[in-house]
């Protein structure tokens, strides 16, 4: 249910500090009793380390333990893109738990640049769903170097399973609708069937017995674990569901494409993981050659405070 997060293009000491994180933890310890999440490092064990680096995502938090920036680091080629940038700074309202603003900038660098600024409010209702969320701001890149100004207003509805969302975007007087039917067991959604402008899909999902640390931290921009598909209908928010994703399925019921995700993962002694290693299958129900075998896409490690 928390949302989107933080911060800043860290320097070289950082840098220099990912590797040596990745070294130390590309087996981390099961003895750890950390629970705040710290870093999360994708790493593609098919390569060399020190050039095995995918993604670096920091997280920060205030004195109340509250999720207060989100930075995710590019890699190039392996190589840190020190031009680009991705970072969310999130506010809260005295000691709610829910963040109510956040400010997210994001640079794409490159000949063909791109990047997006905007401001999001969120509201909830009495059970912490959110019931609206309102983003303007300004897209801007190479091929709108002067900037596009927009905002979206979503409006979220309950009834039962079904979660419904009404957005208005600027500038088109028409509203969309998206409507969702969920299915939850032990305080996570395992299945759903979307309906949007019938173009339907249906997914289902299983998950283990041991804590998210996404959920536990409000961590909404999950890199994997989520619903994958409509993480802003689900009034929950991506990286809500209460324990790890090891399973997730998706087929569109219009064109019959698919997508399996399987994820393995190790645990640390007081049940958080400590790594996780995704494999994804596309189209299996499509009959294309090789669609049925699983393709490595990267190990996690989780560091924690």
């Amino acid at each position: 249910m928390k949302k989107q997060l933080p911060v800043f293009i860290f320097s070289a000491v950082i840098l220099m500090s990912i590797t040596s994180c990745k070294k130390s933890d590309s087996n981390p310890s099961n003895s750890s009793t950390g629970t705040l999440l710290s870093e999360f490092v994708e790493l593609d064990t098919t390569k060399a380390v020190g050039s095995d680096t995918l993604t670096v995502t920091y997280y920060t938090y205030d004195n109340l333990k509250r999720l207060s920036t989100v930075s995710y680091i590019f890699f190039d080629n392996y190589v840190r893109d020190v031009a680009s940038y991705n970072t969310y700074d999130l506010s809260y309202n005295g000691t709610d738990t829910l963040f109510d603003k956040s400010i997210h900038k994001l640079l794409e660098a490159g000949v063909q640049y791109d990047g997006i600024t905007d401001t999001e409010y969120v509201s909830y209702n009495s059970d912490g769903k959110e019931i609206k969320d309102s983003v303007s701001g300004l897209n801007f890149g190479y091929q709108v170097p002067n900037g596009t100004p927009f905002i979206t207003v979503s409006n979220f509805s309950y009834n039962g399973g079904m979660v419904t969302n009404q957005q208005t975007d600027l500038g088109n007087p028409v509203s969309s609708y998206d409507t969702v039917l969920q299915t939850t067991a032990n305080g996570n959604i395992v299945s759903q069937i979307d309906n949007n402008l019938g173009d339907s899909s249906v997914c289902t999902i299983s998950l283990d017995t041991h804590p998210n640390p996404f959920f536990k931290n409000g961590v909404n921009v999950t890199p994997i674990f989520g619903l994958y598909e409509d993480i802003d209908v689900d009034g929950m928010q991506d990286g809500a569901q209460k324990n790890n994703c090891l399973d997730f399925k998706k087929v569109d019921v219009t064109t019959v494409d698919a997508l399996h995700v399987q994820n393995q993962f190790t645990y640390k002694s007081n049940g958080y993981p400590a790594s996780v290693i995704e494999y994804n299958t596309q189209n299996f129900l499509s009959g294309y050659v090789g669609s049925n075998t699983p393709a490595f896409n990267f190990k996690g490690i989780y560091i924690y405070q």
